[in-house]
Order: structure tokens, then C-alpha cells, then sequence
């Protein structure tokens, strides 16, 4: 059938209204779910705002009974509009778990206090009635209803406590108006106090009153705190900073640091600055001291390795170590030490004493190490290592082996016969190989001894060792095979020795057995030493005789 063209019109003007109608609640119905989730958004995050706190974000640090009652409480972490943390006067019943069935009595106040903006960790909180430095506050009385409560219901007369908390139910409804409940909910912190009572402390026994109450088990220190001496107001008036938070939560729980007030009517001023939560990582010292010896290189905060002499008479020394930071703390050799104070005597040995100082800094993981050699010199000006001797073809033959020698004029070789007095032989300079040789070329028949002195630069003068050596036509000895790879037999004249030993160059005894007197003979097995040069000694009867041996 054909259209006119007023049918054909209209028919084109009423299909553009549906498709505008089409668009428009469309566009009605996107702008719908927009708003929908714009609100659930702002929902979301506004249930995300809310800080979950933990037993110990919170310390109370202070409390009025009487007038402008209320609280005053430092965060230690920083919170988010939103968070709630509450306070009730209403008391345990038992030392049990704050959470066990029935230990709160449900007859008393609660103050509500809610952040209105986010607050950093450190900031200090003052409630007095329902007034607040940060955020709003409001008081329920056990009905859960506020009908015109301004105040927590704190005793200005027989003392209270005061629990800080985090949750919702308690009291919030007009069913939690008497009895006991169970307590679900975070226990962030703990005071109590006095008043005029016969109380100084929690109570352990009998039944709780409204100005009453057991500490629950799970309100471990430092987050509670017990005032006597009849306070009835008091505030936390100890240091606020240059210290850890663990710290500053101990000083806080420590009674001796707050100033209290007594009697009806008083009332503290509260103090609204912050606490330094800051930590630092500087495990550095500004210096350390010896007792004796002088530190070499001069301090630096960088140079961690130093060394320092001491005399031989020197048998302990003290370190006083400073910390760059005041909060770092100080370990010498494990045993702490408090900074600028001298730590123990620690004991030398001669030689060598390698003494540690740890710098732990104030968050705790950062550690810096320094050391300090302290050389304790020897007794002597000289360190004998080794002194033998040994017949000869030519005569008497004499070695000596030292080491660290200081302050050393030289050596005096003395000797004697039997039943006589020791006579000068020789003398001989130091020099720098350490090793000294001489040989008495017309020794006297029989055992010969010989001295071996040691004189300082200011004349003092020292034995370091005597031995004796029979001349060859009297007692020869001999050792063969010399070298030896497996063993090696000494042969000497019988009845003259009682002890063979084998020494190493530096004096160190790798063999030693007494001999049968009526023997002329000893086998050493010498498979089992090092490749090297020994002495061979023999001993008894006043002689000692030694001859060198080599180790293939």
C-alpha cells in the first residue's frame, strides 16, 4: 500500500522520538550505576580509613578524677579518620583473660573518641568531659543510651581504673545494663589508682567493686600502670624523646616518672607534646680510649680497625667508647657498656689481644663493628727461641735463636767447670738476622757450662739459658742416619744420660723419653714429622749436650 507523504512523516518523526527517549534513559540509567558505584567507593574507603590497633599502639599518659574528667593518651602509630578507641571505668572480675566468659562488670561508663582527621604516631590526645584536642568524644553510660553523661564516671574519692580499648560492644544497647559480660574486644592499655582506698595495687582476691579491679593476664607490661599514694590525678612527666618507643613505653609504665595529685578537687594541666617516634641508624662512635697504650691510626668514625702497644707489666686495660647517637648501644668483647663510660678491665696476654667494640644503633639492626689490636711486649727485651750446643772436632760449638729484640746492647757468653764460678767467654753484638753462633775453641776436659746473658741499653742484664757439653774425647755423640727419612739412632756414652728430647728450631718438643742408664743407645721412629731441621738433646747428670738433625 503507498504511504502519503503525511504518513510518511509522521512514521519518520515518531521513530526519532523512541530512539531519543532510547538514549535518554540510557544515559539515565549509566549516570545510575555511576553514582552507585561512586557511593560504594566512597563507602569503601571510608571503612578503609579505620586503623585496627593492637595492645600497645596506645599509652595512657594521664587522668583527672575530679573536674574535666578524662584522659589523656599518646598514639604510637599513626592513625586515620575514623578510628575509634574507647574507655570505661568498668572493672575485671578475675586475673584471667580480659576475653573469658564474664570477667567484665557491664554497669559503668564508656567514653567514645573518634579521629576526625589522620593523626601521626607521637601526637598526644586530651579528653576532659566530652572535649577533645583531636576528633570528637562521647560518654554512654551503662544503658548505652547519652542521656546528658559529660563525663567518664571516674572516682574522685575511692580510686578507679580506666581501660582503653578497641570494639563495639560495650555497652551499646539497654540489655547490657547489669552483670557481668564477656569481653570481646582488643585491651589496648591499663591504669589504675589509688584515691583515699586501702588499695596500692591491682586487686588479687575478693569481689570486684565499682572502683575495683583485677589486671587481666593478657595486659602484659608495659601498657598498665598502677598509681598509689592516693592519687586522684596524675600525668606522665618523664622524657618525650631521645629514646626508643620501646623506650618511652617503659618510662611510661613506670610510676616514679609521674607527678601525682591527691585529694578532691585537684586537677592536672595536661602536657600536649608530641613524643619523638623517630629512630636512627648511626652505629657510629665518636671515639674510644685506652687505659694504656696510644691508638694508631688517630680516631675516625670511618676507620674501623686500629692497633695500640703496651708494656709487658701492662695485665688488663679499660676502653671508654662514645656513641655518635645518644640511643645507640655499646657492646666491648659481648658485655655492654654504657656510652662515655670505661667498660671492665680486659685481660692481655703477651703478644696479640684483638678486642671488639659493637655499635648497635637505635632501630636496632643496624651494626658497625670496630677492633683494636692491643700488643701486650714481652717480658723481656729478648725472646729466646731456641739455645743448643754440641761437641766438636774444633771445640765447643754454641747456637742462639731470638726474637723481638728491642732495646738490646748485645750478648755475654759466660762459662764454668764443675765447682767453679762462671767465667766471662765472648761477647756479641745484635744483628739483624736474629741468630747467633760461636764456638769455644779450647773447652776443658770434661763437662763444660756454658751462660747465656742478655744486656739492656741501660745495662740490665738478664740469664736467658745454661746448658753443658761434654768434649768429644770424654762422651762422643753421634747421630745416624743424619738426614733421615724413617728413624734415626743416637749413640752416646752410657751411664751419662738420663732424657733424649727432639726440639724443632723454635723450640717446640716433637719427641721426648727418659733413657735406660745402662744404655748407649736410643732409636727415634721420625717418619711422622715435617720436612725440616731438628735438635737432638740429651740431659742428666748436670750435662746437656745437643747436635743438630735433619728431616728429609
Amino acid at each position: 500500500m503507498q504511504r502519503t507523504t503525511h504518513q510518511y512523516f509522521t512514521l519518520k518523526f515518531s521513530n526519532m522520538i523512541k530512539m531519543l527517549l532510547i538514549n535518554f534513559f540510557k544515559k539515565c540509567f549509566s549516570l545510575l550505576l555511576l553514582a552507585t558505584g561512586l557511593i560504594s567507593l566512597a563507602s569503601e574507603q571510608t571503612m578503609a580509613q579505620a586503623t585496627v590497633l593492637a595492645q600497645g599502639d596506645i599509652s595512657i599518659i594521664g587522668f583527672n578524677s575530679s573536674d574535666n574528667r578524662g584522659v589523656s593518651f599518646v598514639v604510637w602509630k599513626a592513625i586515620n579518620t575514623g578510628t575509634e578507641i574507647r574507655f570505661t571505668d568498668n572493672g575485671f572480675n578475675s586475673s584471667s583473660s580480659s576475653t573469658s566468659a564474664s570477667n567484665i562488670r557491664w554497669q559503668e561508663t564508656v567514653l567514645i573518641w573518634t579521629a576526625t582527621e589522620n593523626i601521626d604516631a607521637g601526637k598526644v590526645i586530651t579528653i576532659e568531659n566530652e572535649t577533645t584536642n583531636y576528633g570528637t568524644a562521647n560518654v554512654i553510660n551503662s544503658t548505652g543510651l547519652d542521656p546528658g553523661v559529660t563525663a567518664l564516671g571516674l572516682s574522685n574519692n575511692a580510686g578507679d581504673q580506666i581501660f582503653a580499648y578497641q570494639g563495639l560492644n560495650m555497652p551499646t544497647t539497654t540489655t547490657a545494663t547489669t552483670g557481668n559480660q564477656t569481653f570481646n574486644n582488643t585491651i589496648l592499655f591499663g591504669l589504675g589508682y589509688q584515691g583515699n582506698s586501702v588499695n596500692t595495687s591491682w586487686i588479687t582476691s575478693g569481689t570486684t567493686a565499682t572502683s575495683t579491679s583485677y589486671l587481666p593476664s593478657d595486659l602484659v607490661a608495659p601498657n598498665r600502670i598502677y598509681l598509689a599514694g592516693n592519687a586522684t590525678a596524675g600525668q606522665y612527666t618523664g622524657a618525650r624523646t631521645g629514646f626508643t618507643v620501646s623506650q618511652l613505653k617503659s618510662l611510661i609504665a613506670d610510676p616514679t616518672n609521674w607527678t601525682n595529685l591527691t585529694g578532691l578537687g585537684t586537677i592536672v594541666t595536661y602536657n600536649t607534646a608530641s613524643f619523638a617516634t623517630g629512630t636512627s641508624n648511626n652505629a657510629n662512635l665518636s671515639g674510644f680510649t685506652l687505659s694504656q697504650g696510644t691508638l694508631s691510626p688517630a680516631f675516625s668514625a670511618s676507620q674501623t680497625s686500629y692497633t695500640a702497644t703496651v708494656m709487658s707489666g701492662t695485665t688488663s686495660i679499660t676502653i671508654t667508647p662514645t656513641a655518635a647517637q645518644g640511643n645507640a648501644t655499646i657492646k666491648v668483647n659481648g658485655t655492654t657498656v654504657t656510652s662515655g663510660n670505661a667498660s671492665g678491665n680486659i685481660a692481655l696476654a703477651l703478644g696479640s689481644n684483638v678486642i671488639t667494640i659493637e655499635v648497635t644503633a637505635q632501630d636496632g639492626t643496624t651494626i658497625k663493628t670496630y677492633t683494636v689490636t692491643v700488643t701486650r711486649e714481652s717480658t723481656l727485651p729478648v725472646t729466646l727461641l731456641s739455645f743448643t750446643g754440641k761437641a766438636q772436632a774444633d771445640g765447643n760449638y754454641l747456637q742462639w735463636r731470638t726474637t723481638a729484640e728491642r732495646d738490646n746492647k748485645g750478648y755475654i757468653i759466660y762459662r764454668k767447670v764443675a765447682g767453679n764460678d762462671y767465667k766471662l767467654l765472648d761477647r756479641l753484638a745484635p744483628n739483624l738476622s736474629n741468630t747467633y753462633y760461636l764456638t769455644d775453641k779450647n773447652p776443658p776436659v770434661g763437662n763444660s757450662y756454658y751462660q747465656l746473658v742478655q744486656e739492656d741499653l741501660n745495662g740490665t742484664a738478664t740469664i736467658l739459658g745454661e746448658l753443658a757439653i761434654k768434649s768429644l774425647q770424654d762422651a762422643e755423640i753421634r747421630i745416624f742416619p743424619n738426614p733421615a727419612t724413617e728413624t734415626t739412632t743416637v749413640s752416646y756414652a752410657s751411664g751419662v744420660y738420663t732424657k733424649i728430647e727432639l726440639v724443632d728450631l723454635n723450640g717446640r718438643i716433637f719427641y721426648a723419653k727418659e733413657l735406660n742408664p745402662g744404655s748407649g743407645q736410643h732409636d727415634i721412629t721420625v717418619s711422622g714429622l715435617p720436612k725440616g731441621t731438628y735438635v737432638i738433646s740429651l740431659k742428666g747428670n748436670g750435662l746437656s749436650n745437643s747436635l743438630k738433625f735433619i728431616k728429609n
